[in-house]
């Protein structure tokens, strides 16, 4: 089964799919009888729909946001990744870590070493 199959068969099964962003586990959440998917790392959510069905559809069927490794990412400056992760939780990334935050950069923006 293909990708968009997959994603289109576990949708009208029910299933939630694992976040597109981190990959960890995301759960349906009703909230005053309206629907929600959110990511249990807190890293991202769908908006909120009247129908069940139609959050896990949109949240099963986006795509997953660009990703790169820290030290090509645009936040990267010499030896630290300046993303929303290190800025929020003050944690440092490590350059070969895949960036919270990535934006491609381009290669005079910034040192690498």
């Amino acid at each position: 089964m293909g990708d968009r199959e997959a994603q289109e068969e576990c949708t009208r099964q029910g299933i939630v799919l694992p976040c597109p962003c981190c990959g960890g586990e995301a759960k349906l959440k009703q909230l005053s009888g309206r629907w929600s998917v959110c990511c249990l790392n807190n890293c991202v959510g769908s908006r909120i729909y009247n129908d069940k069905q139609r959050a896990i559809a949109t949240w099963n069927t986006r795509q997953a946001p660009l990703i790169g490794r820290c030290e090509t990412c645009r936040y990267w400056i010499k030896t630290t990744c300046y993303c929303w992760k290190s800025k929020i939780f003050g944690q440092s990334c490590r350059k070969d870590e895949y960036c919270s935050s990535w934006v491609p950069r381009e290669e005079e923006d910034h040192e690498t070493d």
